[in-house]
């Protein structure tokens, strides 16, 4: 496993060198870093997944990771892309309200006003489609298009949808 320190001094010297070349992205964030650890997992060329999760998450498990991993790992299986979720509460209650209370409300009332739509259906398939846990092969990070910004949850589901519909959802 490597852990990429987007703010460490070898990062940044990086960043550096790709911005004056015009190859960095022009927005910080999750979805620079996430573009960042795929370059590295695409130009290292030693693996054949790639996981990422959320930095955020107070009670973090090792076998979160197993369960994201598991389902590309297992040949059998044949996933090429899984997209994790896990029930988010603390001493306030519920987390997770942006997905209960809008993006799925929406995407339900959107299906209910536009008809049956396979890209509506495919992003309220996920229980939670803003956890930013996932993971893919090889070969779909090699072919994603991340948006630099806030929406990198929402904005590669649309991708998986266009390459593969090897796709799962892991608890």
């Amino acid at each position: 496993m490597k852990v990429i320190w987007n703010d460490g001094p070898v990062m940044l010297d990086l960043q550096s060198e790709l911005a004056s070349e015009g190859l960095a992205p022009l927005e910080r964030g999750k979805g620079s870093n996430v573009w960042y650890a795929m370059g590295y997992f695409l130009a290292s060329g030693k693996g054949k997944i790639l996981a990422l999760h959320d930095a955020d998450i107070l009670n973090y498990r090792s076998e979160m990771l197993a369960r994201l991993l598991y389902p590309l790992a297992n040949p059998t299986f044949g996933y090429a892309f899984c997209k994790g979720y896990y029930f988010r509460t603390d001493s306030d209650g519920f987390n997770g309200r942006v997905a209960r209370l809008l993006v799925t409300p929406l995407l339900r009332a959107m299906k209910q006003i536009l008809g049956e739509d396979d890209f509506l259906t495919y992003l309220d398939s996920f229980r939670y489609p803003l956890a930013g846990e996932f993971s893919m092969d090889a070969d779909l990070v090699r072919g994603l298009r991340i948006p630099f910004d806030w929406g990198l949850e929402i904005g590669v589901s649309p991708k998986f949808t266009e390459t593969t519909q090897q796709v799962v959802s892991a608890k």
